[in-house]
Order: structure tokens, then C-alpha cells, then sequence
């Protein structure tokens, strides 16, 4: 049961980096 758990935290990064690179 390892790929849920570095799957939700890795999601989270991918929308962060999106967030910082949609910012001006």
C-alpha cells in the first residue's frame, strides 16, 4: 500500500509548481 501514499504528496507538489508558474 505504498503508491497511495507517495502519490498524494507528490499531487500536491505538481499543483503547487502549477500555482508558482501561473503567477506572474
Amino acid at each position: 500500500m505504498r503508491g497511495p501514499h507517495w502519490r498524494v504528496p507528490w499531487l500536491c507538489l505538481s499543483c503547487l509548481y502549477s500555482c508558482l508558474l501561473l503567477l506572474p
